[in-house]
């Protein structure tokens, strides 16, 4: 934090990205600096502004006023203690009035990167009103042979940092809290309960939803799937159907499920999913015909030879295509025509 005004604007003229600006951009920016420090409050060294006071001053637009803040705090001469706030946005109970943001002139650390290296900053592309095409607050960084946007470098960053928080978070969840697993995994059961409700006929609709989970967590948990579920409840695990369909004729829908659902398990265990019995069987036939291909075209193979009269007609049409004329390719290939 600058002792006093006059330190930060040797700062700012000193500072190595500031000298080397094009004539255009360095005058407005020096001038929107003393205008800031005319606006400096001594005592706390903060000053506080709208961007419409800016805008009537030196009749520009917003976004010129935005570049300007933003250059400042990029090239680490302001600082952001409060951001402003419209009066529509103020919360009930408070007074409707306009906020103005509150910043503080800063001194810049001279082992910042920018010190040392002042060619990362593209200034060719630095201009006084940005283009309505770019964005304003687009600053370019140069990093080997690719031009990155300083917003772009901040979103990798900050990207970076939430995947490494969360995984963070979720190593000290796991130590603190054992059961977190057992919560997750009850959590993704009830909502498989509930899909099954959703797409089921109007039978389990009936029902609450615990009397479900009672019934279909085992198959849940051994990989089952929804549409596996309702096929078990139309079929048994021989392909025969059921003679009726739905729970009419029971004494509720729990003992209908549990009845067409225990037909599927044999000693407390599952048996395999309909749907993985129907993924293993299209992979053998598959296969079995891949093995059959195979054996048709070793056979034909070696039931065709060479000189076969098919082969010698293909590979004459093939040399007189090549050649350009059958007479051509007469004389080139005279053993392909002795027998034609």
């Amino acid at each position: 934090m600058a002792r006093n005004a006059g330190k930060w604007l040797r700062a700012f003229k000193h500072h190595p990205v500031v000298s080397k600006l094009p004539r255009r951009t360095r005058r407005p920016l020096k001038a929107f600096v003393k205008w800031l420090i005319n606006q400096n409050n001594p005592k706390t060294m903060t000053v506080s502004f709208t961007r419409q006071a800016a805008m009537d001053y030196f009749r520009v637009s917003r976004r010129t006023v935005d570049y300007w803040v933003f250059r400042l705090r990029f090239f680490g001469l302001l600082a952001s203690i409060a951001s402003g706030r419209s009066a529509r946005y103020a919360p009930k109970g408070q007074p409707t009035t306009d906020l103005a943001p509150v910043y503080t002139f800063t001194i810049p650390d001279p082992d910042h990167k920018l010190f040392g290296n002042p060619d990362l900053i593209d200034t060719e592309s630095i201009h006084c009103t940005p283009s309505p095409v770019r964005e304003s607050k687009t600053s370019w960084v140069k990093t080997g042979t690719q031009k990155i946007s300083y917003q772009t470098l901040c979103a990798r960053a900050y990207a970076r940092y939430a995947r490494q928080h969360r995984a963070s978070l979720e190593s000290k969840r796991q130590q603190l809290f054992p059961a977190h697993a057992q919560k997750a995994e009850a959590s993704q059961l009830k909502h498989l309960a509930r899909c099954l409700q959703h797409h089921s006929p109007a039978d389990l609709r009936r029902i609450a939803l615990e009397p479900i989970l009672a019934e279909t967590t085992l198959l849940f948990r051994a990989g089952w799937q929804i549409a596996d579920i309702l096929h078990a409840l139309e079929t048994r695990p021989d392909g025969s159907r059921w003679d009726t369909s739905g729970s009419g004729g029971m004494r509720s829908v729990q003992a209908w499920l549990r009845l067409r659902l225990k037909a599927w398990i044999k000693d407390s265990r599952p048996l395999i999913a309909p749907s993985e019995l129907k993924a293993q069987a299209d992979t053998a036939r598959k296969a079995e015909q891949a093995r059959q291909r195979a054996q048709a075209a070793a056979e034909l193979k070696q039931s065709a030879p060479k000189d076969s009269p098919a082969r010698v007609a293909v590979r004459r049409k093939t040399a007189i295509i090549r050649c350009g004329s059958e007479q051509a390719a007469r004389n080139q290939h005279p053993e392909l025509f002795e027998s034609a």
